[in-house]
């Protein structure tokens, strides 16, 4: 028959607490850095900078306004006069200038905007996949601290209650001393074994905040995340989607467009250039306006600026060839991310089945001996011994667990999501 103590030490190894504090989602904190983290905020920053900047460069189609006008206070001498005459001299202007045809220079300008604006966003999502790949990761590293500090809280319960049976066996005369006083030095060392159990849980839970974008500690207590339904696809489709989708190959062709339209706009440059100016304003001699307006046609060409305009053509060319080898190395390091990862997901899918074995082994050797132990013929050193092989082998089976997780977290992020997208679930 199962002894108390066993019945006692089997459900504490089960993970059987007096109380549990909240759960907290990694889905939900993930939600609040891509909207908190200063990160994520940055990104978004940068690409509302880059709208802009198109509009900017579209305003150059518009027709340019402006307005002068000035007053000068200056003297006035003829061949007559034998002093000088003070006279106050007021103008105004009102400019209209027209860009009529610069040869689509204008318009190369605009696509290498939108190309940039195109950039910051992929760059804004992979920021997100970071941002997201360092809570899940900050979140599991928690959840290993946590599994860990319920272990060494277990095992001091039950080294607890183990040195109180030893008294209790050598008050009655069943048990020699030394069988207290080893009991008594395990407790001793599960308690201290529980004291930087709990340190490292807390330390964990201050990364996660970090993680998060806010300050403090994570409240509640972590659980396993559900698997992301990317595990559900093959090594084919994974890599068809990280090629179509991932933020930083969409980052890289963007960066390649706006080299290319860099490039052509750099080619346009010999061009001439058609616009037109129309001025209307007066000049005021003591307060008595002259009316006058202009309006005029001009083409102008650049026909030698010193080999500028050629040395910007070889910078736009090499810098597109840079940009095409940059996408040509961000799809090999893409896929080799993206294989590298699911190899390490498969290897710690594989370790799953023997921890759990471990696990119940170990127990079965709990229960042998806890029964010698009760029947006299044991020892309370094989019952220690028992329950450390049982702790270890939770440990071992708890790390694997969170291995494993850690690997698909670095799959999500491999194929460019964040675990929130509803094709990855």
């Amino acid at each position: 028959m199962r002894s108390p103590l066993f019945l006692l030490a089997f459900a504490i190894c089960l993970g059987s607490t007096p109380a549990r504090a909240a759960t907290v989602g990694v889905d939900a904190l993930v939600a609040e850095a891509l909207a908190n983290h200063p990160q994520a905020l940055a990104a978004s920053a940068s690409v509302a900078a880059q709208a802009a900047a198109i509009g900017r460069v579209e305003a150059q189609q518009l027709p340019q306004v402006s307005l002068t006008s000035g007053y000068a206070q200056t003297t006035s001498i003829s061949n007559t006069q034998t002093a000088s005459q003070s006279l106050g001299i007021t103008n105004g202007q009102l400019a209209v200038r027209q860009q009529i045809w610069d040869f689509g220079r204008t318009g190369q300008a605009i696509a290498e905007a939108r190309a940039g604006a195109d950039a910051a966003q992929a760059q804004a999502r992979l920021s997100e996949v970071d941002v997201a790949h360092g809570v899940r990761r900050a979140y599991l590293l928690w959840l290993r601290e946590h599994t860990a500090a319920r272990a060494a809280a277990g095992r001091a319960d039950s080294a607890r209650r183990i040195r109180d049976q030893a008294r209790a066996f050598y008050t009655a005369g069943k048990r020699s001393k030394i069988d207290l006083t080893r009991a008594d030095a395990a407790l001793q060392l599960a308690q201290a074994d529980l004291a930087r159990a709990r340190l490292a849980e807390q330390t964990a839970a201050l990364v996660v905040d970090a993680a998060v974008g806010r300050e403090g500690a994570a409240a509640g207590e972590p659980a396993l995340p559900p698997e992301p339904g990317v595990v559900a696809r093959a090594p084919a489709d994974l890599a068809a989607l990280a090629r179509q989708g991932h933020p930083a190959l969409a980052a890289a062709r963007a960066r390649l467009r706006r080299a290319q339209a860099a490039r052509e706009g750099a080619d346009l440059a010999v061009w001439p250039e058609l616009r037109a100016d129309g001025k209307y304003g007066f000049r005021a001699r003591d307060a008595a306006p002259n009316p006058n307006w202009s309006v005029e046609l001009t083409l102008s060409a650049p026909l030698f600026d010193g080999f500028a305009t050629d040395r910007a053509r070889q910078e736009a060319a090499a810098a597109e060839s840079g940009a095409q080898e940059t996408l040509r190395g961000a799809v090999l390091a893409t896929d080799l991310d993206l294989r590298r990862a699911a190899l390490a997901a498969e290897s710690a899918s594989e370790r799953l089945p023997a921890a759990e074995a471990a696990v119940r082994g170990a127990l079965e050797n709990l229960e042998l001996a806890q029964g010698r132990y009760a029947a006299g013929v044991g020892t309370v050193i094989e019952v220690g011994d028992a329950l450390d092989l049982l702790q270890a082998a939770q440990i071992d089976r708890d790390r694997d667990l969170v291995d494993y997780h850690l690997a698909l977290a670095d799959l999500l992020r491999a194929a460019g999501l964040t675990g929130l997208e509803r094709d990855a679930h």
